[in-house]
């Protein structure tokens, strides 16, 4: 795992934690794999389609083809995957 800069001055007690957590809300320092957002755009289609109840893992995987923990993995970083497609578009 990388450290940033932020994170190591945390660790070092250089920073109070306060402006580290304001420093990293700025940055998207999430990094997600091209399948991992792959993943999530399906994830986004199903959505988008309306037809099943989104905690329904097993007819999510069934409709994009994803292993369970691909599916709840997309749950459970939404806000982050949501903004990486959306600085990968830009």
């Amino acid at each position: 795992m990388k450290i940033t800069k932020d994170l190591q001055e945390l660790l070092d007690n250089t920073r109070p934690v306060n402006e580290v957590l304001k420093s990293l809300k700025r940055k998207n320092t999430v990094e997600f794999t091209e399948k991992q957002l792959e993943n999530f755009e399906a994830f986004v289609e199903v959505q988008m389609g309306s037809l099943i109840n989104m905690a329904d893992a097993r007819s999510g995987c069934q409709m994009t083809g994803m292993e369970r923990d691909e599916w709840t993995f997309c749950m459970s970083n939404y806000s982050e995957l949501e903004k990486a497609s959306k600085d990968l578009e830009d």
